[in-house]
């Protein structure tokens, strides 16, 4: 990525969540903006991130389009970002706390007026976690478009070299338990010096984790699943020009969700 440059990416997103006996489809279309502003010898980065378009386009479940609503009307405050991440794309600092928290008093008054009942609990989690920034680094990283293009972040580009790490994912049913995966990853050289990485994941799950994730649906018998795998491809210049996830978790019979992230480089500016 070269610095100031403005690189444009669409997402697409879509997906099946079950919750006990409601199983809806969704569909989001998303348009982000990336810059690399700065980068340091240690491998720090500072970026800032844009999002230019949201659409929730499909989402058929009557009993969560509130939710839906209030969970949009809350991540709206993060459109604007200006952040330092590490050299494997981890969250180090927030640069636009400032901003943030002036735009979150603007979604506070709008949940206020909207949903006033509904919302009292999540304004009060909402002005907790902007208080502790370890959590709002939490939730900013699991955002979707940040997420999926930091994920292999500083991960060598070499080819037929296999690389194994550890990634931490957050279970996708609101729980807050963290779900620590091994991810293996091969890379090879593709046409016109283009490159792909592929990588799959496996669960490491504590007795403490398990515990924790069967209380939170209720099934003390239940096995947990999750696993993600994906793919990238860069361009000659080493740029990200696509990638694909496939994310899929189960919690018993009663709580599964899929979905398919796909992420495309559509204009550079």
């Amino acid at each position: 990525m070269v610095l100031n440059k403005k690189y444009v990416y669409q997402q697409n997103i879509e997906g099946t969540t079950k919750a006990v006996e409601v199983e809806s489809k969704f569909k989001i279309k998303i348009k982000t903006e990336i810059t690399l502003l700065e980068q340091k010898n240690n491998g720090d980065r500072r970026y800032f991130i844009k999002e230019l378009e949201y659409e929730l386009i499909q989402y058929e479940d009557a009993i969560l389009t509130a939710i839906t609503e209030m969970t949009n009307k809350i991540c709206s405050i993060y459109k604007e970002l200006d952040i330092t991440v590490n050299r494997f794309g981890n969250i180090e600092k927030i640069n636009n706390i400032y901003h943030i928290n002036k735009e979150w008093e603007k979604v506070k008054e709008w949940l206020i007026n909207t949903h006033p009942l509904e919302s009292y609990k999540i304004i009060r989690g909402i002005e907790f976690e902007l208080k502790e920034e370890k959590f709002m680094f939490k939730n900013i990283q699991y955002i979707h478009f940040i997420h999926q293009y930091f994920f292999l972040l500083g991960r060598a580009l070499e080819p037929n070299l296999h690389t194994i790490f550890k990634k931490n994912e957050m279970d996708q049913f609101g729980s807050g338990v963290i779900i620590p995966l091994k991810i293996t990853s091969i890379g090879k050289n593709t046409e016109n010096n283009n490159y792909e990485k592929v990588f799959h994941s496996e669960m490491e799950l504590s007795p403490e984790t398990i515990k924790r994730l069967k209380e939170s649906v209720n099934d003390k018998s239940m096995q947990p699943t999750f696993f993600l795998n994906g793919k990238y491809y860069y361009n000659d210049k080493r740029e990200l020009d696509y990638s694909g996830f496939s994310l899929k978790e189960e919690l018993g019979k009663n709580y599964s969700t899929h979905s398919y992230l796909e992420m495309k480089l559509i204009e550079i500016i």
